[in-house]
């Protein structure tokens, strides 16, 4: 199961129906300026995520799905949230406010705090990542393909998290 039907779970996705409502509001003047080639600059990223999760300690590793979305407050510094489930024995969901900070190149630092959900547990957790955005232009709009490695700090096992994303602009 995605999500558990607890009062405390129904309460963590409203928090971040609310943040995603919140970061999509436009909060600088560069919103809807154009790039040197006369294009909108779209702020807004969303990504389906695809991979695997390790946890060395348990030498455990199962299939992952998600979603990630970036509200872009600036040309580097972006904010938003990812909500991660690990299939299999694992079954775990996690759910993360994360900061992306783009380096340069394509290059993205995300840091941020979060839960996750095991059996009847909720416990904090933390994300440090790293991925890579290769832009691609299609007749379907702005594409985003991202590898990504991200190293999970929890308070009972920390994981490893390989993943690829497939996203858009907008």
């Amino acid at each position: 199961m995605l999500f558990k039907s607890t009062p405390f779970h129904y309460i963590c996705v409203l928090i971040i129906a609310l943040f995603s409502f919140l970061i999509s509001i436009p909060v600088s003047a560069t919103d809807g300026e154009t790039e040197g080639d006369n294009k909108p600059h779209k702020r807004n990223h969303i990504s389906i995520i695809t991979g695997v999760t390790h946890v060395p300690n348990e030498d455990e590793t199962a299939l992952t799905i998600g979603i990630d979305y970036e509200r872009e407050l600036t040309d580097n510094i972006g904010v938003g949230f990812v909500v991660e489930h690990a299939l299999g024995e694992l079954d775990a969901t996690s759910i993360f406010a994360v900061m992306d900070i783009h380096i340069g190149k394509g290059f993205v630092i995300q840091a941020g705090p979060g839960l996750e959900f095991i059996d009847d547990e909720t416990l904090n957790v933390g994300r440090v990542g790293l991925f890579y955005e290769i832009d691609l232009e299609s007749s379907f709009g702005d594409l985003i393909v991202a590898p990504s490695f991200s190293y999970d700090i929890s308070e009972e096992e920390d994981s490893l998290v390989f993943g690829l994303a497939f996203g858009t602009k907008f």
